[in-house]
């Protein structure tokens, strides 16, 4: 499992997801897309993490996207 910390508009979230790097394919395999997929999504809180995972839940695409741009691409 990977995590990242960034900066997401005015909230500093740390995501915690997994990497799939992905394949070009071949004559006889089709190519797979790299994909990052968003287990966790937390925001920090006053003392601790907090879980936003569900508030966000309409964001995942989104986020695994500027994900894959910000760190594997």
């Amino acid at each position: 499992m990977k995590s990242h910390e960034f900066n997401y508009g005015l909230s500093k979230l740390t995501i915690e997801g997994a990497y799939y790097k992905g394949t070009n394919g071949d004559y006889f395999n089709p190519p797979e897309p790299t994909e990052f997929e968003i287990h966790k999504v937390y925001v920090q809180g006053e003392l601790e993490l907090v879980d936003v995972t569900d508030l966000l839940e309409n964001m995942m695409e989104e986020l695994e996207q500027y994900i894959l741009n910000k760190y594997y691409e």
